[in-house]
């Protein structure tokens, strides 16, 4: 893939055509978020840069990538600049599947990815709110406070009130020198008990834990038996469920579908996704739902597991692709208890 890309900068350098080394599909994320999935617009973008001159100074292949840190001198919006520009570029050898690019700022700088669990349950959600105590609200007042500047983190999503994290992933900027793995030790010692940090890994800087998520994965624990009241804030507790008839429901789910049926009743968004696994496991009379896919909406997961637990208590005598099929939030208005749930996995190239 290195002569292809020292291709695409000099055909960029020289004004030649540059459709060719692109796949059909390919997508392109920049610094500032900007995404583009279309073809013609991803190659308006880079005829926009006016390379007048470029230098590879690193280049190396990982296991699914090639990550390039280039030092560009170029024109765009008429004004000329020089920067260090890091490219992360997905390829099938042939052509261009998948491109980031992004603006090295500060080359003193590392970033840390970090695995966290937590909690949901002491919280009022994982995303920083005006005062409100949240997951991220938490790491960040304590990232700040070790930085003695704001400190900002980006995860791989969000989660509701209420819903707690085997391992959640975010990642955050440090100028710090600190060995990466120490960082694990720091955060847990000034962080308070409901919150973990799991693993703290050095990644490159094109990597973002939002959007080079491949997969998540949830899973939600329903009691069987008999209720419990110290684990009210941790397990549904359904009785007379029918653990087969919510098993085969599920598997129905596996494959491409439009779910508008679980999404929030005025998503206005795309909301076809793709699942890839639906399974149930029995343990000590606890039912646990796993459920994997490209990417949930907010209360999809819950949502889903509403519809399940309606039809196999024998409350809906509906089949779970008929609601799927209605594209109407109306057809299944339970929304499971938000203590069942956790995330689980969140997977990445």
């Amino acid at each position: 893939m290195s002569s292809k890309f020292n291709l695409l900068l000099e055909s960029l350098k020289c004004g030649k055509v540059i459709s060719e080394f692109f796949d059909s599909n390919v997508s392109l994320r920049t610094q500032f978020e900007d995404t583009y999935f279309i073809k013609e617009e991803v190659e308006c973008f880079f005829k926009s840069l006016n390379i007048i001159d470029y230098k590879i100074q690193e280049e190396r292949k990982d296991f699914s990538y090639s990550f390039y840190n280039v030092n560009m001198n170029y024109l765009y919006n008429g004004q000329q600049f020089e920067h260090d520009l890091l490219f992360k570029v997905f390829s099938d050898g042939y052509r261009i599947l998948k491109i980031y690019i992004t603006i090295d700022k500060n080359v003193k700088s590392k970033r840390i990815k970090c695995v966290v669990s937590y909690d949901g349950s002491k919280f009022f959600g994982y995303q920083k709110q005006p005062l409100q105590n949240s997951v991220q609200a938490s790491i960040e007042k304590v990232l700040t406070d070790i930085h003695q500047v704001e400190t900002t983190i980006y995860s791989s999503g969000r989660t509701d009130r209420g819903v707690h994290a085997i391992n959640q992933i975010f990642h955050f900027d440090t100028t710090l020198d600190i060995e990466p793995l120490k960082w694990k030790s720091i955060l847990n010692t000034y962080l308070c008990d409901y919150i973990y940090v799991k693993e703290t890994v050095i990644v490159d800087k094109t990597f973002h834990s939002r959007f080079d998520t491949v997969s998540k994965e949830y899973c939600y624990k329903i009691n069987t038996k008999e209720y419990n009241p110290i684990q009210k804030d941790y397990e549904l507790f359904v009785e007379n469920i029918d653990v087969l008839l919510f098993s085969e429901q599920a598997s129905k789910l596996i494959g491409q579908h439009d779910f508008r049926s679980f999404a929030k009743i005025d998503s206005k968004k795309n909301t076809i996704r793709t699942i890839y696994d639906c399974r149930v496991v029995l343990k000590d009379d606890y039912l646990y739902f796993y459920i994997k896919g490209n990417g949930f909406m907010r209360y999809m997961v819950r949502n889903i597991v509403g519809a399940l637990i309606d039809i196999s208590t024998g409350k809906s005598n509906v089949d779970i692709l008929d609601i799927v099929a209605s594209k109407s939030r109306h057809s299944a208005k339970n929304t499971a208890f938000a203590g069942g749930l956790y995330l689980n996995e969140v997977k990445y190239n």
